[in-house]
């Protein structure tokens, strides 16, 4: 199946659709590691998890979650979620979640996907708090 047909399969799957910014990184990259930290997407051999099987198990396990929240990244007890329901269309905002506390929708977001992925693991999931 090429990317292009996995992608359309996910969508249909979580009852979405991915902002441009997405759809590209998933079309160029499928995932990536960035400093040390996976990005999740289309698995690959350096990223074997998939965005939509933490998607679905975040929405298993948090029922409390929007389901416009897309994991792209989990580690340890947070997770980076692009949230669709924020999504101008183009780009999404990305929201770190604290997955031991109820979910309230928080204005500060970490960035946009089209920012430097960098600075979200930097300032997201690799931030010492």
């Amino acid at each position: 199946m090429e990317k292009k047909e996995r992608i359309e399969l996910m969508e249909d799957l979580l009852g979405i659709k991915f902002p441009h910014s997405y759809r590209q990184f998933l079309l160029e990259k499928g995932s990536a590691v960035i400093d040390g930290h996976k990005i999740m997407g289309i698995p690959t051999k350096e990223v074997p998890e998939s965005m939509l099987d933490a998607t679905r198990t975040l929405r298993v396990q948090r029922k409390d979650l929007p389901e416009k929240l897309v994991a792209i990244a989990i580690k340890g007890t947070r997770a980076l979620c692009l949230d669709l329901e924020k999504a101008p269309g183009e780009d999404a905002p990305i929201v770190e979640v604290d997955l031991t506390k109820i979910y309230r929708y928080s204005k500060t977001k970490v960035a946009n996907l089209n920012n430097n992925m960098e600075k979200v693991m930097k300032y997201g999931l690799c931030s010492s708090r």
